[in-house]
């Protein structure tokens, strides 16, 4: 593999390794936006094109992108539509690469280049209870391989919520009885930051909220090294806020979905 690099070091080198496609021969190029604007003008676009008069013997293929997500998306739509690939979740298939020809016979695009703009900005992906119903025991080596497929899928919006519990004990005046009465086990983290549920499967411990947050600093980084905006969301609930926050009007909302309230939550907690 020959690549070629105005931008992130390694970030394509993690995608090439997950696809295993040590043996081909590909130049990546993150460009200056400024220099792409020529070729995608105000729209975020990847360009694929052969290469004639490449040093080497064999076939090759050049992937240009402002981002290492377009250029992760650029080589997903490659082996989608031009070599019959499969690249999905383990469950659904996972990477499905044999269709692949071998180094040096990659197919080449027609007309000399094919280029594919974003119809918008911004690829959304996962929602607020994402995080307890998939992502909850997930360690480092398996967000790694997830956002290295949101990058493939052209992802550039991925929530991450991750490790916001540490913060809320690091960042407010919030007594440790307040939190750990107010924060759910780690499976129900997801209602308890929307605040439908309190204390359901808690406390939390310590070293939950520590480790939470070394691996919330991981992803953090891999997802900005990748080209994407983290959607780090809070929605403004805190316990014992009441008591801290004298001179603000709180108002208490309707119980959700007639669950009890989180007093007698966590009596029925054993």
């Amino acid at each position: 593999m020959e690549e070629s690099k105005m931008g992130s070091e390694g970030t394509f080198r993690a995608i090439l390794a997950i696809l295993q496609w040590w043996g081909f021969n590909v130049t990546v190029i993150i460009m200056n936006k400024w220099i792409f604007q020529g070729i995608c003008g105000e729209s975020i676009c990847f360009r694929i094109s052969n290469i004639d008069n490449s040093s080497r013997d064999a076939a090759e293929i050049l992937i240009e992108g402002t981002t290492a997500v377009e250029l992760s998306s650029g080589l997903h739509w490659y082996l989608k539509y031009w070599t019959g690939a499969h690249i999905s979740w383990d469950k659904t298939g996972g990477v499905q690469i044999a269709s692949v020809p071998s180094p040096g016979s990659l197919p080449r695009v027609d007309a000399q280049s094919v280029k594919v703009e974003r119809p918008v900005p911004w690829n959304y992906y996962q929602n607020v209870v994402t995080s307890s119903y998939s992502f909850v025991w997930w360690d480092w080596k398996r967000w790694e391989k997830e956002i290295d497929w949101m990058a493939l899928q052209g992802v550039n919006l991925p929530l991450a919520f991750t490790g916001q519990e540490a913060i809320w004990q690091k960042g407010f005046n919030v007594s440790s009885e307040d939190l750990y009465g107010f924060f759910g086990g780690p499976a129900f983290l997801a209602w308890s930051r929307m605040g439908n549920l309190h204390g359901w499967g808690g406390p939390l411990s310590q070293n939950w909220l520590d480790q939470q947050l070394k691996l919330q600093k991981r992803i953090l980084s891999h997802m900005v090294e990748l080209g994407m905006t983290p959607g780090i969301l809070w929605m403004g609930i805190r316990d014992g806020a009441v008591r801290i926050f004298l001179v603000h009007q709180i108002l208490c909302l309707l119980k959700w979905e007639r669950h009890l309230s989180s007093s007698k939550l966590k009596n029925m907690v054993m």
